[in-house]
């Protein structure tokens, strides 16, 4: 079939900033040429780089999974929500005639699987182990637990804690106060995860998550879901075989069969993935827990918390954006094999080295994770930082992009991820003295 593509002009926006990849050079202007042909140059900034950037990386990592599900020899493919909503649909619309595999989409989220293990520790920080060392917030602590934040900031203040401050998970074990926070409310919480975990051990028997499974999502700094589907599965019997494979990763695990497409031995530093992950979800709540209805386990979902913000605007239109991007890819059949390299490229400049306008673009996105709301990078005037500097701390520490943070908070252009690198590497030699 012949398809006339129209005298090339240069209206590409985000792909352009992509590096030049050397052994895919031909199919990068190939692929800018479709992409110069397709764009309408009158839609939004958020579908453009949906259309532009966002895309090419799905319908990359489409193709890897595809080949992944064969090399395998997997059974079940599980796309996990809500960061597999997406996923799910671009790999769908790429392969539409389907395979030998039977590919669901499971409703699960960090929370509700990892409380449904809560019974099974002696100790709060055994616990959030589970989730890696990473920094907790009271909020975070109240959410993992499912103890609603007002009551449990109570307590905690009670006991003389700051709400405002954050612990890693390895400074829990010795902190008496906050293992007395557990303890008072512990009774009442293995009672509500020993229901849950019998609630998700009969959702699972339903969706018929046995024998070798592939799970696909976006990424994680620790696998933590994976981490917990094993454990769940070795407490409740289930005879599973998890394969997990993401989009990025912030460390390989030797521990598990895991893989990810992008980032692979490379350490993630100032919130390059953030810019990937947010527009992944479904446009539904996270999963919160379980519930039994006529015999039947349904998955109880959290508000939407974007209903009410122009968030829900903005994911529809990049999601648009990649959709459109993957059926002209497919329609025209012109696209070989890519390689993550190539895949990533204009995605992973602006990330690490943004345009100030892009700083904007994506800085006053909200990000939500364990009740916790947290602009992609959005600081405060440089002024209020200059005396108070510990507001510039927490807010560094607490950003979703650090890169664009800094940027958009000293609009200079300066190497800014060379220099997260080189903070990095001066606290790792510090910390391990």
């Amino acid at each position: 079939m012949a398809i006339k593509i129209p005298k090339y002009t240069n209206t590409a926006k985000y792909y352009a900033r992509g590096r030049t990849i050397k052994k895919n050079r031909e199919m990068q202007i190939e692929i800018g040429k479709v992409i110069n042909a397709c764009i309408d140059p009158c839609t939004s900034e958020y579908y453009r780089f949906g259309y532009e950037s966002l895309g090419m990386l799905l319908f990359g990592f489409s193709q890897w999974i595809n080949k992944t599900i064969s090399a395998e020899k997997v059974n079940r493919v599980f796309f996990l929500a809500r960061d597999g909503y997406l996923l799910e649909k671009v790999y769908k619309e790429l392969y539409p005639d389907g395979s030998s595999f039977a590919s669901n989409y499971l409703y699960i989220s960090r929370k509700s699987i990892h409380f449904s293990l809560l019974w099974s520790f002696e100790n709060i920080e055994d616990y959030l182990s589970l989730n890696g060392n990473k920094r907790w917030y009271l909020e975070m602590i109240c959410a993992r637990l499912n103890i609603e934040y007002e009551r449990g900031k109570k307590y905690w203040e009670y006991l003389g804690l700051d709400a405002n401050a954050s612990y890693k998970t390895e400074e829990i074990r010795n902190n008496t106060k906050i293992n007395q926070f557990y303890e008072y409310f512990k009774g009442e919480l293995v009672e509500k995860s020993k229901e849950q975990f019998e609630f998700i051990k009969k959702y699972f028997n339903q969706m018929g998550f046995s024998g070798k499974i592939m799970v696909v999502d976006s990424g994680s700094m620790f696998c933590t879901t994976q981490r917990c589907l094993n454990l769940f599965c070795k407490l409740a019997g289930v005879d599973a075989e998890i394969i997990g494979r993401y989009l990025w990763m912030g460390a390989q695990n030797p521990m598990m069969n895991v893989d990810s497409y992008i980032f692979k031995g490379k350490s993630i530093l100032g919130g390059e993935s953030m810019l990937i992950e947010f527009p992944l979800t479904a446009h539904e709540g996270s999963t919160a827990r379980y519930m039994l209805e006529n015999g039947k386990v349904l998955p109880v979902l959290d508000d939407y918390e974007y209903s009410e913000e122009n968030m829900a605007e903005i994911v529809y239109d990049i999601q648009k954006g990649v959709m459109d991007f993957a059926s002209t890819v497919r329609q025209w059949g012109m696209v070989n094999e890519i390689s993550p390299e190539l895949a990533i490229s204009s995605i992973n400049n602006i990330s690490k080295n943004p345009k100030y306008f892009e700083t904007k673009l994506f800085g006053n996105i909200i990000f939500r994770s364990d009740e916790q709301n947290t602009y992609l990078a959005k600081p405060q005037k440089l002024l209020c930082y200059v005396t108070k500097l510990g507001d510039f701390k927490r807010d560094f520490l607490k950003t979703r992009w650090q890169i664009g943070f800094l940027k958009r908070l000293f609009i200079l252009p300066f190497p800014y991820y060379s220099l997260l690198k080189l903070v990095w590497r001066l606290y790792k030699r510090i910390r391990h003295k």
